[in-house]
């Protein structure tokens, strides 16, 4: 599980989290689920994706909104 800092230490919005491989990869999708505990704390809302092949130029490839469920 991935979180960010919270409370005093929160960061404002966005947040990022940024995986970065030794090498180009081709990859067939992304997959994120919210935490599995029940605990609706730390849920993403809004995402998007991005790519980059130098870490310094990003094109979004995809965004969107996951609904919360009740």
């Amino acid at each position: 599980m991935w979180h960010t800092a919270w409370g005093d230490l929160a960061a404002g919005f966005p947040h990022e989290l940024v995986v970065e491989f030794d090498a180009p990869r081709a990859l067939a999708g992304l997959t994120a689920l919210p935490r599995q505990d029940g605990n609706p704390n730390g849920w993403i809302k809004d995402y998007g994706v991005f790519v980059s092949s130098d870490g310094q130029n990003w094109t979004e490839v995809a965004h969107g909104a996951i609904p919360r469920a009740l």
